[in-house]
Protein backbone atom coordinates (compact mmCIF):
# COMPACT_ATOMS: atom_id res chain seq x y z
CA UNK A 1 0.00 0.00 0.00
CA UNK A 2 0.76 3.11 0.12
CA UNK A 3 -0.83 6.35 0.58
CA UNK A 4 -3.44 5.73 -1.78
CA UNK A 5 -3.50 2.05 -2.40
CA UNK A 6 -3.70 1.09 -6.06
CA UNK A 7 -4.08 -2.55 -7.79
CA UNK A 8 -1.40 -4.97 -8.99
CA UNK A 9 0.29 -5.01 -11.61
CA UNK A 10 0.18 -8.14 -14.02
CA UNK A 11 2.57 -8.82 -16.70
CA UNK A 12 3.50 -11.59 -18.90
CA UNK A 13 6.19 -11.89 -21.69
CA UNK A 14 5.95 -13.44 -25.27
CA UNK A 15 8.37 -15.46 -27.13
CA UNK A 16 9.21 -15.46 -30.70
CA UNK A 17 7.03 -17.96 -32.17
CA UNK A 18 3.87 -16.43 -30.67
CA UNK A 19 0.91 -14.93 -32.68
CA UNK A 20 0.56 -10.75 -32.37
CA UNK A 21 -2.91 -11.45 -31.26
CA UNK A 22 -1.46 -13.76 -28.37
CA UNK A 23 1.31 -11.24 -27.72
CA UNK A 24 -1.37 -8.13 -27.65
CA UNK A 25 -3.43 -10.78 -24.81
CA UNK A 26 -0.51 -12.05 -22.70
CA UNK A 27 1.79 -9.11 -22.99
CA UNK A 28 2.48 -5.69 -21.94
CA UNK A 29 4.05 -3.26 -23.85
CA UNK A 30 7.56 -1.95 -22.29
CA UNK A 31 6.90 1.17 -21.52
CA UNK A 32 3.87 0.29 -19.30
CA UNK A 33 6.07 -2.26 -17.28
CA UNK A 34 8.28 0.72 -16.75
CA UNK A 35 6.04 2.84 -15.04
CA UNK A 36 3.97 0.55 -13.45
CA UNK A 37 8.12 -0.67 -11.74
CA UNK A 38 8.54 3.13 -11.14
CA UNK A 39 5.30 3.78 -9.15
CA UNK A 40 5.51 0.93 -7.20
CA UNK A 41 9.33 1.35 -6.02
CA UNK A 42 7.61 4.64 -5.15
CA UNK A 43 4.81 3.30 -3.32
CA UNK A 44 7.36 0.86 -1.76
CA UNK A 45 10.20 3.98 -0.78
CA UNK A 46 7.40 5.74 0.85
CA UNK A 47 6.03 2.76 2.88
CA UNK A 48 9.15 1.28 3.49
CA UNK A 49 11.90 4.53 3.53
CA UNK A 50 11.00 5.47 7.15
CA UNK A 51 11.56 1.98 8.62
CA UNK A 52 14.52 0.13 9.65
CA UNK A 53 14.78 -3.41 7.56
CA UNK A 54 17.11 -5.17 9.62
CA UNK A 55 16.97 -4.54 13.20
CA UNK A 56 13.45 -5.09 15.51
CA UNK A 57 11.82 -2.01 16.26
CA UNK A 58 10.92 -2.97 20.01
CA UNK A 59 13.66 -1.69 21.90
CA UNK A 60 13.15 1.90 20.42
CA UNK A 61 9.09 1.25 22.67
CA UNK A 62 6.58 2.68 20.79
CA UNK A 63 7.86 3.93 17.60
CA UNK A 64 6.01 7.23 16.26
CA UNK A 65 5.56 5.96 13.03
CA UNK A 66 6.39 2.59 11.43
CA UNK A 67 6.13 0.14 8.68
CA UNK A 68 3.66 -3.00 10.04
CA UNK A 69 2.29 -5.89 8.98
CA UNK A 70 0.07 -8.58 10.59
CA UNK A 71 1.10 -12.41 10.07
CA UNK A 72 -1.96 -14.92 9.34
CA UNK A 73 0.24 -17.92 9.30
CA UNK A 74 1.30 -17.08 13.64
CA UNK A 75 -2.01 -15.56 14.25
CA UNK A 76 -4.71 -16.24 12.06
CA UNK A 77 -8.41 -14.45 12.28
CA UNK A 78 -10.12 -15.48 15.80
CA UNK A 79 -6.70 -15.21 18.02
CA UNK A 80 -5.65 -12.10 19.26
CA UNK A 81 -4.61 -9.23 16.65
CA UNK A 82 -0.74 -8.86 16.61
CA UNK A 83 1.58 -6.58 14.45
CA UNK A 84 5.64 -7.16 13.49
CA UNK A 85 7.53 -4.45 12.08
CA UNK A 86 9.43 -4.70 8.61
CA UNK A 87 12.69 -6.17 9.93
CA UNK A 88 10.80 -9.20 11.61
CA UNK A 89 8.84 -9.56 8.33
CA UNK A 90 12.15 -10.35 6.48
CA UNK A 91 13.73 -12.24 9.07
CA UNK A 92 11.00 -14.02 11.85
CA UNK A 93 8.00 -14.47 8.60
CA UNK A 94 9.43 -15.26 5.36
CA UNK A 95 7.21 -17.34 3.61
CA UNK A 96 4.35 -16.84 6.02
CA UNK A 97 0.90 -15.40 5.05
CA UNK A 98 0.99 -11.50 6.12
CA UNK A 99 -1.18 -8.34 5.65
CA UNK A 100 0.56 -5.65 5.19
CA UNK A 101 -0.77 -2.47 7.44
CA UNK A 102 0.84 0.10 5.58
CA UNK A 103 1.99 2.68 8.73
CA UNK A 104 0.58 3.05 11.96
CA UNK A 105 1.36 5.46 14.80
CA UNK A 106 2.87 4.56 18.38
CA UNK A 107 3.26 0.85 18.33
CA UNK A 108 5.45 -1.25 19.53
CA UNK A 109 6.53 -4.52 17.67
CA UNK A 110 4.72 -8.07 18.92
CA UNK A 111 6.42 -10.40 17.24
CA UNK A 112 7.35 -13.29 19.53
CA UNK A 113 5.36 -12.64 22.28
CA UNK A 114 2.48 -14.43 24.64
CA UNK A 115 0.63 -13.22 21.20
CA UNK A 116 2.20 -15.50 19.28
CA UNK A 117 2.41 -18.62 21.73
CA UNK A 118 5.85 -20.61 21.19
CA UNK A 119 6.67 -18.51 18.28
CA UNK A 120 9.97 -16.37 19.28
CA UNK A 121 11.38 -13.35 17.86
CA UNK A 122 14.52 -14.47 16.34
CA UNK A 123 15.97 -10.52 16.46
CA UNK A 124 15.11 -10.06 19.90
CA UNK A 125 13.82 -12.38 21.70
CA UNK A 126 13.62 -10.84 25.15
CA UNK A 127 10.14 -9.03 24.75
CA UNK A 128 7.23 -8.86 27.50
CA UNK A 129 4.51 -10.54 27.48
CA UNK A 130 2.58 -7.71 25.52
CA UNK A 131 2.31 -3.99 24.57
CA UNK A 132 -0.72 -2.76 26.20
CA UNK A 133 -0.49 0.57 24.51
CA UNK A 134 -0.87 -1.00 20.84
CA UNK A 135 -3.98 0.17 19.14
CA UNK A 136 -5.53 -3.00 16.85
CA UNK A 137 -8.68 -3.02 14.42
CA UNK A 138 -9.61 -4.99 11.66
CA UNK A 139 -6.68 -4.33 9.84
CA UNK A 140 -5.10 -6.79 11.17
CA UNK A 141 -7.52 -9.82 10.26
CA UNK A 142 -6.96 -9.11 6.81
CA UNK A 143 -9.78 -6.58 6.42
CA UNK A 144 -10.25 -2.38 5.70
CA UNK A 145 -12.88 0.01 5.29
CA UNK A 146 -16.62 -0.12 6.33
CA UNK A 147 -17.07 -2.93 4.16
CA UNK A 148 -14.68 -5.18 6.51
CA UNK A 149 -13.51 -6.57 2.54
CA UNK A 150 -9.68 -7.60 2.17
CA UNK A 151 -7.11 -5.66 -0.26
CA UNK A 152 -6.82 -6.53 -2.86
CA UNK A 153 -10.78 -7.76 -3.05
CA UNK A 154 -10.78 -10.96 -4.97
CA UNK A 155 -14.34 -9.97 -6.10
CA UNK A 156 -13.60 -6.74 -7.76
CA UNK A 157 -12.81 -6.46 -11.13
CA UNK A 158 -11.73 -2.90 -11.34
CA UNK A 159 -9.01 -1.76 -9.82
CA UNK A 160 -9.74 -0.24 -6.21
CA UNK A 161 -8.49 2.89 -4.51
CA UNK A 162 -8.44 3.38 -0.58
CA UNK A 163 -7.44 6.08 1.50
CA UNK A 164 -6.48 5.93 5.10
CA UNK A 165 -7.68 7.74 7.85
CA UNK A 166 -5.61 10.51 9.70
CA UNK A 167 -7.28 9.26 13.18
CA UNK A 168 -8.42 5.74 13.14
CA UNK A 169 -5.77 4.63 10.07
CA UNK A 170 -8.21 2.52 8.86
CA UNK A 171 -8.30 2.43 4.94
CA UNK A 172 -11.31 3.52 2.99
CA UNK A 173 -12.84 3.75 -0.12
CA UNK A 174 -14.64 7.27 -0.47
CA UNK A 175 -17.93 6.30 -1.33
CA UNK A 176 -18.06 4.40 1.61
CA UNK A 177 -17.36 7.76 3.89
CA UNK A 178 -19.94 10.00 1.77
CA UNK A 179 -17.22 11.12 -0.52
CA UNK A 180 -18.19 9.60 -3.79
CA UNK A 181 -16.80 12.15 -6.95
CA UNK A 182 -13.91 13.39 -4.64
CA UNK A 183 -10.92 13.01 -6.72
CA UNK A 184 -8.17 10.86 -5.05
CA UNK A 185 -5.25 12.23 -6.07
CA UNK A 186 -6.62 15.61 -4.53
CA UNK A 187 -6.28 14.23 -1.12
CA UNK A 188 -3.51 15.12 1.28
CA UNK A 189 -5.29 14.47 4.33
CA UNK A 190 -8.40 12.47 5.28
CA UNK A 191 -10.33 12.01 8.34
CA UNK A 192 -13.64 9.47 8.13
CA UNK A 193 -17.03 10.30 8.86
CA UNK A 194 -17.12 7.94 12.09
CA UNK A 195 -13.94 10.04 13.14
CA UNK A 196 -15.47 13.19 12.63
CA UNK A 197 -18.38 12.00 14.25
CA UNK A 198 -16.74 11.16 17.54
CA UNK A 199 -14.57 14.73 17.51
CA UNK A 200 -16.45 17.46 16.36
CA UNK A 201 -14.75 19.97 17.42
CA UNK A 202 -12.93 19.52 14.24
CA UNK A 203 -15.87 20.57 12.04
CA UNK A 204 -15.10 23.74 13.04
CA UNK A 205 -11.68 23.97 11.94
CA UNK A 206 -12.78 22.18 8.57
CA UNK A 207 -15.78 24.95 8.29
CA UNK A 208 -13.54 27.62 9.14
CA UNK A 209 -10.35 26.86 6.99
CA UNK A 210 -10.92 30.33 4.63
CA UNK A 211 -11.16 31.96 7.56
CA UNK A 212 -7.35 31.73 8.89
CA UNK A 213 -4.95 34.05 7.85
CA UNK A 214 -2.70 33.18 4.80
CA UNK A 215 0.86 33.38 6.44
CA UNK A 216 0.17 29.63 7.40
CA UNK A 217 0.50 27.66 4.22
CA UNK A 218 -2.12 25.64 3.51
CA UNK A 219 -0.89 23.75 0.14
CA UNK A 220 -3.01 23.77 -2.92
CA UNK A 221 -5.29 20.85 -2.32
CA UNK A 222 -7.79 23.08 0.01
CA UNK A 223 -11.44 21.99 0.02
CA UNK A 224 -13.37 24.92 1.77
CA UNK A 225 -16.72 26.54 1.33
CA UNK A 226 -15.91 29.46 -0.08
CA UNK A 227 -19.14 31.58 -0.05
CA UNK A 228 -19.74 31.71 3.48
CA UNK A 229 -16.52 32.02 4.48
CA UNK A 230 -15.68 34.80 1.75
CA UNK A 231 -18.13 37.11 4.31
CA UNK A 232 -16.33 36.02 7.63
CA UNK A 233 -13.51 38.11 9.14
CA UNK A 234 -10.28 36.89 8.73
CA UNK A 235 -8.17 35.76 11.51
CA UNK A 236 -4.68 36.42 12.60
CA UNK A 237 -3.02 33.42 14.29
CA UNK A 238 0.50 33.07 15.39
CA UNK A 239 3.79 30.93 14.51
CA UNK A 240 3.26 27.97 16.46
CA UNK A 241 7.19 27.19 16.28
CA UNK A 242 7.26 30.43 18.40
CA UNK A 243 6.76 29.98 22.04
CA UNK A 244 6.14 33.48 22.89
CA UNK A 245 3.65 33.33 20.17
CA UNK A 246 2.00 30.32 21.93
CA UNK A 247 1.91 31.91 25.34
CA UNK A 248 0.08 34.84 23.37
CA UNK A 249 -2.40 32.16 21.80
CA UNK A 250 -3.33 31.19 25.52
CA UNK A 251 -4.66 34.97 25.75
CA UNK A 252 -6.78 34.55 23.10
CA UNK A 253 -7.28 31.38 21.94
CA UNK A 254 -7.59 30.79 18.25
CA UNK A 255 -10.36 27.76 18.57
CA UNK A 256 -12.95 30.27 20.81
CA UNK A 257 -12.91 33.06 18.03
CA UNK A 258 -13.72 30.45 15.11
CA UNK A 259 -17.73 30.76 14.51
CA UNK A 260 -19.42 27.95 15.32
CA UNK A 261 -21.22 26.07 12.40
CA UNK A 262 -25.06 26.06 11.92
CA UNK A 263 -24.52 22.40 10.50
CA UNK A 264 -21.98 19.82 9.75
CA UNK A 265 -22.19 17.37 6.85
CA UNK A 266 -22.28 13.69 7.95
CA UNK A 267 -19.36 12.83 5.85
CA UNK A 268 -15.36 12.37 6.08
CA UNK A 269 -12.95 15.43 5.71
CA UNK A 270 -10.54 16.34 3.35
CA UNK A 271 -7.93 18.24 4.53
CA UNK A 272 -5.21 20.82 2.62
CA UNK A 273 -1.88 20.26 2.96
CA UNK A 274 -0.12 21.53 5.91
CA UNK A 275 -3.66 22.31 7.52
CA UNK A 276 -2.47 20.89 10.90
CA UNK A 277 -0.78 24.02 11.61
CA UNK A 278 -3.61 25.85 11.62
CA UNK A 279 -4.56 23.84 15.09
CA UNK A 280 -4.50 26.18 18.09
CA UNK A 281 -1.73 25.32 20.98
CA UNK A 282 -3.34 26.69 23.90
CA UNK A 283 -3.41 25.22 26.99
CA UNK A 284 -7.36 24.43 26.55
CA UNK A 285 -6.78 23.50 23.26
CA UNK A 286 -3.57 21.02 24.24
CA UNK A 287 -5.96 19.87 27.44
CA UNK A 288 -8.60 18.86 24.59
CA UNK A 289 -6.67 17.27 22.39
CA UNK A 290 -5.46 14.70 25.42
CA UNK A 291 -9.00 14.29 26.39
CA UNK A 292 -9.81 13.57 23.02
CA UNK A 293 -6.58 11.18 22.54
CA UNK A 294 -5.28 13.11 19.83
CA UNK A 295 -2.44 14.53 20.91
CA UNK A 296 -0.63 13.52 17.86
CA UNK A 297 -2.67 15.94 15.52
CA UNK A 298 -0.91 19.09 16.12
CA UNK A 299 2.35 17.59 15.20
CA UNK A 300 4.02 17.83 11.97
CA UNK A 301 6.06 14.98 12.32
CA UNK A 302 2.55 12.58 12.44
CA UNK A 303 1.98 13.41 8.79
CA UNK A 304 3.01 10.09 6.27
CA UNK A 305 4.94 13.15 4.45
CA UNK A 306 7.53 13.75 7.04
CA UNK A 307 7.81 10.47 7.36
CA UNK A 308 7.83 10.11 3.84
CA UNK A 309 10.71 12.57 3.88
CA UNK A 310 12.52 10.80 6.95
CA UNK A 311 12.76 7.68 4.60
CA UNK A 312 14.03 10.15 1.95
CA UNK A 313 16.96 11.31 3.91
CA UNK A 314 17.72 8.07 5.01
CA UNK A 315 18.15 6.95 1.41
CA UNK A 316 20.46 9.71 0.51
CA UNK A 317 22.62 8.95 3.16
CA UNK A 318 23.10 5.06 2.83
CA UNK A 319 25.99 3.93 1.45
CA UNK A 320 26.94 3.04 -2.27
CA UNK A 321 27.23 -1.25 -2.18
CA UNK A 322 28.78 -0.83 -5.89
CA UNK A 323 30.95 2.19 -4.49
CA UNK A 324 31.42 -0.13 -1.01
CA UNK A 325 32.91 -3.40 -3.40
CA UNK A 326 34.75 -1.18 -5.61
CA UNK A 327 36.77 0.53 -2.74
CA UNK A 328 38.57 -3.32 -2.12
CA UNK A 329 39.94 -3.01 -5.39
CA UNK A 330 42.75 -2.11 -6.99
CA UNK A 331 43.30 0.59 -9.35
CA UNK A 332 42.88 -1.25 -12.63
CA UNK A 333 40.24 -3.55 -11.19
CA UNK A 334 38.49 -0.69 -10.50
CA UNK A 335 38.64 1.16 -13.71
CA UNK A 336 37.66 -2.03 -15.10
CA UNK A 337 34.87 -2.62 -13.11
CA UNK A 338 33.96 1.66 -13.56
CA UNK A 339 34.26 0.80 -17.41
CA UNK A 340 32.05 -2.61 -17.15
CA UNK A 341 29.22 -1.13 -15.35
CA UNK A 342 28.71 2.06 -17.67
CA UNK A 343 29.27 -0.04 -20.32
CA UNK A 344 26.54 -2.78 -19.75
CA UNK A 345 23.96 0.75 -18.23
CA UNK A 346 24.34 2.28 -21.32
CA UNK A 347 23.93 -0.68 -23.34
CA UNK A 348 20.62 -1.56 -21.64
CA UNK A 349 19.29 1.80 -21.42
CA UNK A 350 19.53 1.62 -25.22
CA UNK A 351 18.02 -1.26 -25.70
CA UNK A 352 15.52 -0.79 -23.61
CA UNK A 353 14.63 2.57 -24.85
CA UNK A 354 14.12 1.26 -28.65
CA UNK A 355 11.36 -0.96 -27.78
CA UNK A 356 9.74 1.14 -25.42
CA UNK A 357 9.70 4.12 -28.19
CA UNK A 358 8.57 0.78 -30.68
CA UNK A 359 6.01 0.00 -28.22
CA UNK A 360 7.24 -2.91 -28.55
CA UNK A 361 6.87 -5.66 -25.85
CA UNK A 362 10.44 -7.72 -24.60
CA UNK A 363 10.40 -11.48 -24.85
CA UNK A 364 12.59 -13.87 -23.66
CA UNK A 365 14.50 -14.36 -26.90
CA UNK A 366 15.56 -10.81 -26.72
CA UNK A 367 16.99 -10.94 -23.63
CA UNK A 368 19.00 -13.76 -24.19
CA UNK A 369 20.35 -12.08 -27.25
CA UNK A 370 21.38 -8.96 -25.93
CA UNK A 371 23.36 -11.03 -23.08
CA UNK A 372 25.02 -12.73 -26.07
CA UNK A 373 25.69 -9.68 -28.05
CA UNK A 374 27.31 -8.39 -24.69
CA UNK A 375 29.80 -11.58 -24.11
CA UNK A 376 30.60 -11.42 -27.91
CA UNK A 377 31.68 -7.75 -27.34
CA UNK A 378 33.77 -8.49 -24.53
CA UNK A 379 35.26 -11.20 -25.77
CA UNK A 380 36.15 -9.39 -29.05
CA UNK A 381 36.79 -6.33 -26.79
CA UNK A 382 34.81 -4.39 -29.21
CA UNK A 383 34.13 -0.42 -28.10
CA UNK A 384 30.20 -1.45 -30.33
CA UNK A 385 28.56 -4.05 -31.96
CA UNK A 386 25.99 -3.66 -34.14
CA UNK A 387 22.10 -4.04 -33.48
CA UNK A 388 20.77 -2.77 -30.50
CA UNK A 389 23.97 -3.09 -28.28
CA UNK A 390 25.77 0.23 -28.10
CA UNK A 391 27.29 2.02 -30.68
Amino acid sequence: MSGVQGSDPAATTGNAEQSAEQATEESVTLQELLDEEESLQADAAAVLGGSDEKNCSYPHGYVDRQALYACSTCTPPGKDPAGICLACSYACHEGHDLYELYTKRNFRCDCGNDRFGDFKCSLFPAKSAGNRDNLYNHNFSGKYCRCARPYPDPERTEPEEMVQCVVCEDWFHLNHVGLKGVAIDSIDELICDECMKAHPFLWKYKLNIGSLSSSVSLGSAVDVETESIAKRPRIEICDPADKSSVEKDEAHCIFSRLPEPESVPETGAVWPTSWRRILCRCEGCTSLYETEKLSFLPSPDDTMRAYEKRGEKKREGAPDPLMNALNGLGHVQKIEMIDGYNNLKNCLGDFLRERAEANAVVTTEDVHNFFKGMKEMQSKKAAAVPGFFCR
